[in-house]
This record gives structure tokens, sequence and C-alpha cells, in this order.
């Protein structure tokens, strides 16, 4: 008997979900909360672009990175079998570029099916200089599922700069397989799983040789202004001016700096890097790069560094007492806040609970707490923001409309009631990728015991 390992889920409740969420611009122009819902079930991947010049132009490498947590393994004899397609084109105003590639993952036991596992490889275009737009599909082959994002690409004719610094590449590790060298990457959000070092490299292009120096600098960032203790409806001020949790701060902190001397030949250089990680928290990596005759180049990289559980937060037990916010009494949160140690916060956390439902109805608020954090999270975590709000306190939404691309309604209809909880969430600002957007709230409208009634049902089992 063996066992087939499938990372997909069914999204049967909530099939009532409109349909006029459709769009031709379905990558924008649909429900933050459809696509989210549905993400687990579809291919992920990260995207990193580097470009550099050559004698006849500039070549355009793409590195991509897919999730093989996301993919579907079927056993295959004595292994472990998935293979996806992927789809590339470049789309400019003169010309389209496109390209193709089936690649297959073999594993040999089902302990190799790491969450945060990736396979990744290059592939390499010669566009004309001007804008263009990448668009990468994956499709799984066994399941059929597919995933599409799109990213701006810009192809300058200026060769004359003597370096050109790349995007910045974290990664997990470096190692030699069947006589080929492979990197193991990761994406900024999982920094977090790394035990004690991060690690990263910058790939560099030089039009003449000898590079003098490297330098990485580690910035902190202040934490976001959305990481409100207490919050609920009634503390929301509508149409109040929205400031980007997300944005770059001036008064962000260098707690980290090193410089390495390296001698390079004219061309392409690896340079590998590392530094402690840091605490829980917002981070700006910035990589300079000197050579011999003065030349400068930079490059920023903001990440977060979250706990090595998230999404999960049992166990995390600071967080598990600042969600509780949403549904305990003044009184209680500032009982529940009083700790010396994580060991008091979790008696605290056990005595909240006792008389609302006990060990099963807490761990059901903390699964709708996870469920946040993977839905909703940006640089702020995914219970913190407004959806992640309404979503842990009341539970999915009974219906969603999308009203154009801006706009999403919530709308609540609790039995018992004739009346309905409405929640308008307005996009602050236009992203293509969902992973990248960022919602306020624009109207709330429900009866004034309505908020109450969802309060209760947890306080009141």
């Amino acid at each position: 008997m063996f066992k087939v390992k499938s990372f997909k889920i069914i999204v049967s409740t909530f099939a009532f979900i409109i349909q006029s969420c459709a769009s031709t611009i379905p990558e924008l122009n649909q429900c933050f909360y459809n696509y989210k819902i549905s993400e687990d079930a579809l291919p992920d991947f990260e995207v990193k672009t580097f470009r550099s010049p050559e004698e006849t132009g500039t070549r355009l490498d793409v590195y991509v990175s897919v999730l093989e947590s996301r993919l579907q393994f079927i056993r295959a004899a004595d292994n472990f079998k998935s293979s996806y397609t992927v789809f590339l084109r470049l789309s400019g105003e003169k010309k389209t570029y496109s390209r193709d590639l089936t690649r297959t993952i073999i594993r040999k036991g089902v302990n190799q099916l790491g969450d945060n596992a990736y396979d990744a490889f290059v592939l390499s275009f010669f566009p004309e200089p001007g804008k263009y737009k990448l668009s990468i599909t994956v499709s799984d082959d066994n399941t059929q599922s597919k995933k599409t994002r799109d990213f701006a690409v810009d192809i300058s004719s200026d060769t004359s700069s003597h370096i050109r610094l790349s995007d910045i590449l974290f990664l997990l590790k470096t190692d030699t397989v069947d006589g080929t060298r492979r990197i193991t990457p990761f994406v900024p959000g999982n920094v977090g799983l790394l035990p004690d070092t991060i690690n990263f490299f910058v790939k560099t292009f030089l039009k003449s040789g000898s590079l003098d120096s490297v330098g990485f600098y580690l910035y902190e960032l202040p934490r976001s202004t959305a990481a409100i203790t207490r919050f609920n409806p009634y503390s929301i001020q509508i149409g109040a001016p929205f400031q980007d949790p997300c944005g770059q701060s001036d008064s962000s902190i260098l707690i980290y700096r090193a410089e390495y001397k390296s001698k390079a030949q004219a061309g392409t250089d690896l340079i590998f890097g590392k530094f402690p990680k840091p605490p829980v928290g917002q981070y700006l990596l910035q990589v300079k790069l000197i050579d011999n005759s003065g030349n400068t180049a930079s490059s920023f990289q903001n990440f977060m560094v979250r706990s090595r559980m998230f999404p999960e937060v049992i166990g995390d037990y600071r967080t598990m007492v600042e969600s509780l916010g949403y549904i305990a009494t003044p009184l209680e949160f500032k009982r529940l806040t009083v700790a010396e140690n994580d060991s008091v916060l979790r008696s605290n956390i056990l005595s909240f609970w006792q008389d609302k439902g006990g060990i099963e109805r807490m761990k059901e608020y903390y699964r709708r707490v996870k469920q946040a954090n993977k839905y909703f999270s940006t640089c702020v975590d995914g219970w913190r923001t407004p959806m992640g709000l309404f979503y842990i306190v009341c539970g999915p939404p009974d219906y969603v409309e999308c009203q154009g691309i801006w706009n999403e309604k919530w709308v609540y209809t609790p039995s018992g009631y004739s009346s309905t909880m409405t929640i308008v969430f307005r996009l602050t600002k236009e992203e293509a990728d969902p992973d990248k957007r960022l919602y306020q709230i624009a109207n709330v409208f429900f009866p004034p015991d309505m908020w109450s009634f969802f309060v209760n049902r947890w306080r009141n089992p």
C-alpha cells in the first residue's frame, strides 16, 4: 500500500461566493478574499530578474524558484514524482519573446517533501531595450492547476556603468548534486525559518576588472503603526489618512555592518555574504559595491523576520495574548498582559479560556488567527489587519462582492437577524501581485448589537 502526498485544498465551504468577480484583468480585478482562500490549491513560486550587459546588448536572466509543497507528488515505484510546466512571456511594445520549460522532481521518500523546499532554475532572454511585461505561469502537470504572476521589466540601453548590481537573493544553502551546483533559495517571508544565520548572494556585472569592496548593511525598521494592541469596529476611523505600514522609514537603525574585500575579473561574479539572524521584526538590507576607480552601486531589499512557527501562533504566547484583544474586555486584557515570562502568559491564556469553552474552543480561535495570518499577511501579520479582525471574530464572510478594481465588500448574515453586517474594504494602492495588496476599511455598517453577537459567540459558546 502506498501513499500519495497531495498539497491541495477543497474550498467547498465557499461555493456560494458570487461569480461576478470574474474580470478581464484577473490578477488585479478579482476579489482578494476569493484569491487567497483558493491559493493553497495553486502552485506557488518566486521570481527574480538579473540584467547583464553584453557586447550584443543586454541579457535578461529570469530566476524562478517553485515551492515543492504546492505541487502534487504521486508514488512512482520506490519514489515520489511530480512535474510542472513553466510558461514565460516577455511582452514589449515592439516585440514579444516566449519560453517554456517542463521540470520533473523525484524524491526518494515522503520525508523529503518539505514545506520549504524549492526547485529553482534560470531562463534567459536577449531583448531589445525597452519596457516589458514579464508574465510567468506555473502549471502542475498532475492536477492541471496553475498560477500566473506579472512583473514589470525595464531593459536599459545604457551600458556605460562600470558596475551593475543585481537584485538580492536570499538562500538556505548551496550544494552540488550530480556535478551541478544547486542554489536553494527562500522568499523573505520565510526568513524566520533559519536557525541562526541569514545567507544571501549578490550577482554583479563588471565592465572592468578588480572589485575592491562589498559592504552589507542591515537596518532595523520601526515597528509598524498597524500593530494595534486592541482593535474593534468602534475604534475604526472611516476615511482616515492611510499610512503604508510596509513603507521604508527615515528613522531606521543600523544594527549590522560587514565589508568583504574581493578581486574579480571583468564579467559576472557571485559574491556571498551572511549575517546573524536578527530578532523578529522588519528590516532593510543594503548592499554597496565600490571598485578601485571609485565607481559605486547600491541596492536595497526589504524583508521580515517572523517567528519560526508562523503562521501558527499556538506556542507564541505574546501573540496569543495580543490577538485576544478582539474578544476580551479591557479589564481581562489588562490581566492577561501582566506577566513576567512565557510560563505566566500561558497560565493566563488557559485561565481566560477556562469558562469560554476550554481547550477545544481555544484551539478553534487560534486556528482562525493562523488562517488570518495565512490569508492576509503582508509586511504586517494578517491577524493585525482589518480583514484579519473580521475573519477571526466573525468567520468567513457569507457573501463577497467585487466592486470594480478598488473596493471589496464583505457581508455577514447571522441567523436571527433580519439585517446584515457590511464592511467595504478599499485597496490603498494598485498592486498586480495580490500578496502585496494593502486594504483599509472604507465603510462599516451593522446594527448596534450585532458586533456583540459575534464576540459573545466566542465568550459564551
